[in-house]
């Protein structure tokens, strides 16, 4: 089986509320386009009835100050999209 063959069978059994997509490669694999994803970073799209959260890959979180920073508010931001009475 393909990897995105794959992946798309374990979503449609998981069936998650939010799919966070870290980095470029996990969004052309869900989302058929390239994401420059230090500008997009944060954003949700809404395709085949399931949201998805673009944010940077935890590598280049690792590296750079200011992917940290980006990484951490799109993850509070997911905190807010799960439990939106939560600040």
């Amino acid at each position: 089986m393909h990897g995105k063959e794959h992946l798309s069978k374990q979503l449609s059994i998981i069936d998650p509320d939010i799919v966070v997509l870290l980095g470029n490669t996990a969004c052309r694999a869900l989302l058929d386009r390239t994401v420059e994803t230090t500008r997009e970073h944060g954003r949700t799209v809404q395709k085949n009835s399931r949201t998805y959260l673009i944010t940077v890959h935890p590598a280049y979180a690792m590296r750079f100050p200011e992917g940290k920073k980006q990484f951490i508010r799109d993850f509070k931001k997911l905190r807010r999209m799960l439990n939106p009475s939560r600040p």
